[in-house]
């Protein structure tokens, strides 16, 4: 039984979020595979004096609520903090982990890679999208000579970063083709593992909420601390709500999720078309009361799982290319694909008047979802990778 210590900058309760739902799902795959799986986690949202809540999957889990002072200098690419620093020592000298996942580049700087390569163990990092992609597209996006020369110069600072990231540890994962070449890019020698983002496969034992029974609307969601999902709002209703409002197709757009900033709670008490809600109690009812599922991401790296989501639940999907990227989706049966306003516009108002056609492309996306995308297939290259190199591990010896 192979014994596994996850790092994460996130809880991974509640698994409301893109990154979440991957930190929960692979560490579930991983134990319902046989493997003794620990976490510690970064908690930045629990209430002072409350005890965060932890799979019942895991053999051992911590949150550290302080991070602690900086031990980086100022203005660094990724900071490193001293508290959380030292809780991943004494993880590692309690828990007898055989190997180490690191979630992201900023549990990357907590960790002190070459220590923990020093204890002889495999290192994976699981990046969940090659960041400096994101950064690169919004100095393409950027107006101004100062913005973009600000972002050129983050990106080009985080791609470094990666890039360095990637040399030290044994793997690097990555959510689908396209970023595993960016990153033997980065770095040649390195070990790429494709482990893509899927859904639950429970998702699928019983079928979704008929469009009968759903309301003609559109849905998003996302955590708006991530600044690409706020940006996708805001282009939605700036650019792509002037040409529904000229074709006279008044569909409201539901925009959920935690942290909505202040011009988007002021957009909806006086937009009746058009509600952000912040984060709701269940997502998954939100996925079967409406019929479409727009994406109008522009920026960002990785691929969406609010889009496999609302496939698996058979929404009708319209997004731009960014939002689907990296999933393979058969454009005109599995979704839309509409960069431009009014092409965007043009697929909602023809899927709000025909539901039969929406609901016809619901299911073909639910059966793509379906065939290529639930959990445990996703994380299968994981699992091999542990079980080629730690075997069926010591736990219990």
């Amino acid at each position: 039984m192979p014994r596994i210590l996850i790092i994460t900058p996130l809880l991974p309760l509640p698994a409301d979020t893109g990154s979440r739902l991957r930190f929960y799902h692979l560490a579930r795959c991983m134990a319902d595979a046989g493997m003794e799986v620990s976490m510690l986690a970064l908690d930045g949202e629990s209430p002072a004096g409350s005890e965060p809540s932890a799979p019942d999957f895991l053999e051992h889990f911590e949150a550290v609520c302080d991070p602690g002072p900086r031990l980086s200098p100022p203005g660094a690419v990724v900071p490193a903090y001293r508290e959380f620093r030292a809780a991943v020592y004494r993880a590692l000298d309690a828990w007898h982990p055989e190997a180490v996942q690191i979630e992201k580049t900023f549990a990357f700087a907590q960790c002190g890679v070459r220590t923990l390569r020093n204890a002889d163990m495999p290192v994976l990092l699981d990046e969940g999208g090659v960041h400096h992609l994101g950064y690169r597209r919004e100095a393409a996006r950027a107006r101004g000579f100062a913005a973009t020369a600000r972002a050129a110069l983050r990106a080009a600072r985080l791609r470094r970063y990666e890039a360095r990231a990637v040399r030290e540890v044994d793997a690097v994962t990555a959510v689908s083709p396209g970023e595993a070449e960016h990153l033997r890019a980065l770095a040649p020698s390195a070990t790429v593992i494709e482990v893509p983002n899927g859904v639950d496969e429970r998702l699928f034992e019983r079928a979704p909420a008929p469009f009968s029974r759903r309301e003609t609307g559109l849905f998003f969601c996302g955590d708006y601390r991530y600044a690409p999902n706020a940006d996708a709002v805001r282009w939605f209703l700036r650019r792509v709500r002037p040409e529904l409002d000229r074709r006279g197709c008044r569909v409201p757009l539901v925009a959920a999720g935690a942290h909505p900033p202040d011009d988007l709670r002021a957009r909806a008490e006086r937009d009746e078309a058009f509600d952000a809600p912040g984060r709701v109690p269940d997502i998954h009812a939100c996925y079967e009361r409406y019929t479409m599922m727009i994406n109008p991401m522009r920026s960002g790296a990785g691929t969406r799982l609010k889009m496999l989501e609302a496939m698996a639940h058979g929404m009708a999907c319209i997004s731009t290319a960014v939002g689907a990227e990296g999933l393979g989706i058969e454009d005109g049966r599995e979704a839309r694909i509409a960069d431009s306003p009014s092409a965007m516009a043009a697929a909602i108002e023809a899927w709000a008047a025909d539901r039969d056609a929406a609901e016809e492309a619901g299911r073909h996306a639910r059966a793509a979802v379906r065939e290529r995308f639930v959990w445990p297939r996703c994380a299968q290259p994981l699992i091999d990778f542990y079980r080629g190199r730690l075997g069926e591990g010591t736990a219990g010896a």
